[in-house]
This record gives C-alpha cells, sequence and structure tokens, in this order.
C-alpha cells in the first residue's frame, strides 16, 4: 500500500501546536487542532475524497483486499486508518514494552480483518527491522 502524507505550510505549525494544546484532552487532540487549523484556512485547504485517502470507520466495511491491491468499493485506497467506533473493525490491546532499559507500555490498534491485520504486522515488522534497538527491546 502506497503511503500517504499531508502537507501544511511552515508558517502553520506554530498555530497547530498552540492548537493542540486546546484540544489536550480530546482523543484525537492533533487531528482535531488540525482540522480547525484547515476549517481557518477556508479556500487554502483541500478536502480529499475519504475512500481514497482516509478509510475508517464504517468505511472499513467497503474494503477488499485482492490482486488488484487494496479498494473500497471500486476505488483504488492510498490509506487505511485503524480508527472506528464499531465493535468487530479494530483489536485494541496494551502490552509491555522496554526501551533504553527502562519498562513502559505500548498500545496497538490492529484491524480484526485478517488481510488487514496481516498488512499493518508486515509494515510493523519491516519497521522493526529497520530500527534493531526497538526489535532487541
Amino acid at each position: 500500500m502506497p503511503a500517504s502524507f499531508f502537507f501544511f505550510d511552515d508558517a502553520l505549525l506554530p498555530a497547530w501546536r498552540t492548537g493542540a494544546e486546546e484540544f489536550e484532552d480530546d482523543v484525537c487532540w492533533e487531528q482535531n487542532a488540525l482540522n480547525a487549523i484547515s476549517y481557518r484556512a477556508g479556500a487554502a485547504a483541500r478536502i480529499l475524497e475519504s475512500r481514497t485517502w482516509n478509510v475508517h470507520s464504517t468505511l472499513l466495511d467497503e474494503v477488499s483486499v485482492g490482486a488488484q491491491g487494496v479498494l473500497c468499493g471500486d476505488r483504488a485506497v492510498n490509506f487505511v486508518h485503524a480508527t472506528s467506533p464499531n465493535k468487530g473493525h479494530l483489536a485494541e490491546f496494551a502490552f509491555p514494552v522496554q526501551v533504553g532499559g527502562r519498562n513502559t507500555s505500548g498500545y496497538a490498534r490492529l484491524f480484526a480483518r485478517p488481510e488487514l491485520m496481516q498488512m499493518q504486522t508486515d509494515l510493523l515488522a519491516l519497521f522493526l527491522q529497520s530500527h534493531s534497538a526497538l526489535a532487541a527491546a
């Protein structure tokens, strides 16, 4: 699956930091701050099609994975987001981890659908292979 990115002008980064503080107690504080900045930017912000750029929640029910890649309905998907209020879409769990000799905990949210979960775990394995200090922890 191709990587997806969002870009914003360097001048907006301080506004994002300040805005993030306002949403500190929200579950998705960083996204809410970005949404608020984008809303204020008006025409300078571009809304991307969810079925291509941010498949999540009920759109997860429309995802298929096959030889043609990942599709949401009939649209090619660039980004599948592991977020949904619907039971059965995600498996969430905490786990112990040691980083730099210090015990802490991690939190993971994986897709419940086996083919999406496999894609996630393959990407995680690739990340850990590229960051051996974390894999050894």
